[in-house]
């Protein structure tokens, strides 16, 4: 998050539903679980046109090791809860997302 400074930790093989805000001191924060524990994800943010950071994690695998197709989306300044939003085309692990001029491509 450029605007904290901190980087921010969706899931992963051993913490599938945390998500954990960090700065460079370490953990700042718990951020809400994710709906759906995965690892392998794809995992980035855009901000809406109200300056409001989205995040969003699409695919991975969950603790069965069943690829996932679902993607969730949380408003960091809400602080609310993760929202289920369209699913990818289909079930996929091992992507990557960057954000270019705050538009998120998922690879």
């Amino acid at each position: 998050d450029r605007d904290t400074d901190t980087v921010i930790i969706t899931g992963g093989e051993y913490t599938l539903s945390q998500v954990s805000r960090y700065n460079m001191e370490g953990f700042v924060s718990k951020l809400p679980d994710l709906l759906t524990g995965r690892s392998s994800h794809a995992c980035g943010s855009f901000k809406r046109t109200d300056g409001t950071l989205v995040l969003l994690v699409a695919g991975g695998w969950d603790d069965d090791y069943n690829y996932l197709q679902s993607t969730e989306t949380l408003d960091i300044g809400q602080h609310g809860t993760w929202q289920l939003v369209s699913p990818l085309p289909w079930a996929v692990r091992g992507a990557g997302a960057v954000t270019l001029d705050n538009k998120l491509f998922i690879t």
